[in-house]
């Protein structure tokens, strides 16, 4: 992939989408790139990247979450965990994107992932049990 300014999060951020841990790689075009983590190394914060998985890859509508909101490209659910999005040494270094083009992406990015959970009718709908959040 070239250098282009024009790129979106849907060319970086490419599924399928695959949990390991606390962390969601985004896996198309046969490169990895870590999408997403999870400040707490927990297994909340594993169950939540797993639940992610699913909701991102188009599965299961009946994945409830924490109540969460959006800020600022920081998804936080209301325990104090943040969803951050990653990518950022795979744009500047592969793709050599400038610094406002990466944070737009990174935002836009984040900002699907929560319209995709709030879409997927989860918003303020918490359903936690040991530690597991589906």
């Amino acid at each position: 992939m070239e250098k282009s300014d024009n790129l979106t999060f849907k060319d970086i951020y490419k599924p399928p989408y695959i949990a390991d841990g606390v962390y969601l790689f985004a896996t198309g075009d046969n490169h990895r790139v870590k999408a997403v983590d999870i400040l707490y190394f927990t297994e909340l914060g594993e169950s939540l990247i797993k639940g992610l998985e699913i909701v991102l890859n188009g599965g299961r509508t009946d994945i409830l979450f924490e109540p969460i909101k959006y800020d600022k490209g920081i998804i936080k659910l209301a325990n104090g965990t943040d969803i951050r999005i990653r990518g950022w040494g795979y744009m500047k270094s592969k793709l050599n994107l400038s610094s406002q083009t990466m944070c737009d992406i990174q935002d836009n990015f984040a900002e699907w992932i929560f319209k995709k959970m709030v879409n997927n009718d989860i918003l303020n709908k918490a359903k936690v049990s040991k530690n597991i959040i589906y």
